[in-house]
């Protein structure tokens, strides 16, 4: 009797806009994995002259779905931002499935990213402290002997979440505005630096100097003392970073930091004990990070 085929069923969101140099790189992975469900969600144009590359993206996405699938398209006629089109589009997403990845079109990921991703959507589909899959990893060279690590902070380039998890996302920061008021936040954020980092962050979303949905989710995991499964090893490449990105742009410190080759990830998968926060390596990630932020305003203030 033949082997059953092997199907990749979990749903995948992907996120385009006017790039369609990344998209006929980044969309070549998902047409290797061949998934049963992909959802397109496209951003507006913000010129007429602009109209010509996000009507080129998308006509050439559905001409290269080249497999049998289910195919629904979120293409925008208006230009939203990214904060508003990329959070939407996850918002409508979950409207028809239960859990997914989400890439969007600089995420070059690793093939063995797929996998990871199915086999943790299962595995923890019902833990709820655990709320997202992080592919990315920019703390290289881990020497653990387990596959993957739960972290406190969350990583937007190249993930997967259920529902349930997206259901707890605060685009307008209602929650960490509420607990710092009632000064509370110090239960969740210990650390006074952190503390700063974040006020600033929010500071920024609320006056609209930061378009990105992502620091709303990253928060969200913060203040539900939410899990995100980070890999050994990093399975995603960002190869967005140029002047004309929106938040990669080129410059020497992200360049260092953040832009980081993909590696493959082992199979079969070697689990940790606990489901508990990792604090070692997310103490090690809050100061690398640290580290990038200091860099780049310094490299401001010479500039």
């Amino acid at each position: 009797m033949a082997n059953k085929k092997y199907e990749f069923t979990t749903p995948i969101l992907y996120l385009a806009f006017n790039r369609l140099d990344l998209v006929k790189r980044t969309f070549a992975q998902i047409q290797k994995v061949k998934p049963t469900k992909v959802f397109i969600a496209c951003d507006g144009p913000r010129t007429e002259k602009e109209k010509g590359e996000t009507d080129g993206v998308r006509k050439w996405i559905l001409e290269n779905i080249n497999w049998e699938c289910e195919v629904k398209t979120l293409f925008r006629k208006k230009n939203l931002g990214c904060r508003l089109a990329s959070n939407g589009a996850i918002d409508w997403f979950f409207k028809s499935v239960k859990e997914g990845i989400v890439l969007e079109d600089d995420d070059l990921a690793n093939e063995s990213f797929f996998k990871f991703c199915e086999e943790m959507l299962e595995k923890y589909r019902n833990e709820k402290k655990v709320m997202s899959i992080s592919g990315y990893n920019f703390i290289r060279n881990l020497r653990i002997k387990e596959s993957y690590y739960f972290s406190k902070y969350f990583e937007c380039w190249g993930f997967a979440l259920w529902k349930r998890s997206w259901e707890r996302q605060d685009l307008y920061v209602k929650k960490y505005l509420k607990l710092k008021e009632s000064g509370e936040l110090k239960k969740y954020i210990s650390n006074p630096i952190e503390r700063i980092l974040w006020n600033k962050r929010v500071k920024n979303i609320l006056n609209g100097k930061v378009s990105s949905w992502s620091y709303c989710f990253y928060l969200s995991h913060i203040l539900n003392n939410g899990l995100c499964i980070t890999p050994r090893v990093n399975l995603i490449k960002n190869i967005g970073f140029s002047a004309n990105s929106t938040h990669t742009k080129e410059n020497i410190v992200d360049g260092k930091f953040l832009d980081l080759p993909s590696e493959s990830l082992s199979f079969p998968l070697i689990h940790p004990k606990k489901v508990e926060l990792n604090k070692k390596f997310s103490f090690m990630w809050f100061l690398k990070d640290l580290t990038r932020v200091f860099l780049k305003k310094i490299l401001l203030i010479k500039k």
